[in-house]
């Protein structure tokens, strides 16, 4: 027998959709997510059908309900459920990485010259900003033995 998973992300999409419709009508939320459940059944015992989508993720399948876009993996005995956003909050092609930063170091050393602060400002292009790390490196004199 064919069967749908949902994942973490797919139940909690499914929860908000419900809370969403309901502030308006109880009941059209009610038979909205019944549809999507409707749907997860129909995918599992169709797993091709809906649109190849591995430009996202390689195996990853869609099928629009709504102005939401239920994403599924095929899996041997069904489908697996993994997220139903909604349509416009949708992003089609990854993005465009951020032009490759080096970290900028500034430097302080103490007035007696025991260790040096290391300032860093490192970027952090998945998030889109940076950060910053202090290191505080000791200073001392060695003697070289040839």
């Amino acid at each position: 027998m064919s069967r749908f998973r949902l994942s973490p992300r797919a139940k909690t999409d499914l929860a908000d959709i419900r809370r969403y419709i309901a502030q308006d009508n109880a009941s059209a939320a009610d038979r909205f997510v019944g549809e999507f459940f409707d749907l997860f059944q129909l995918l599992a015992g169709n797993p091709e059908i809906g649109q190849q989508r591995d430009e996202l993720r390689p195996n990853l399948r869609s099928i629009s309900h709504g102005q939401y876009v239920v994403f599924f993996y095929p899996m041997q005995d069904g489908v697996e459920i993994v997220a139903c956003p909604r349509g416009t909050s949708i992003q089609t092609s990854p993005p465009t990485p951020a032009p490759r930063q080096t970290a900028k170091p500034d430097y302080l050393v103490d007035p007696w010259g025991l260790y040096t602060i290391l300032r860093l400002d490192v970027p952090v292009p998945r998030l889109g900003c940076s950060t910053v790390l202090y290191l505080s490196v000791a200073i001392r004199e060695e003697q070289c033995s040839n």
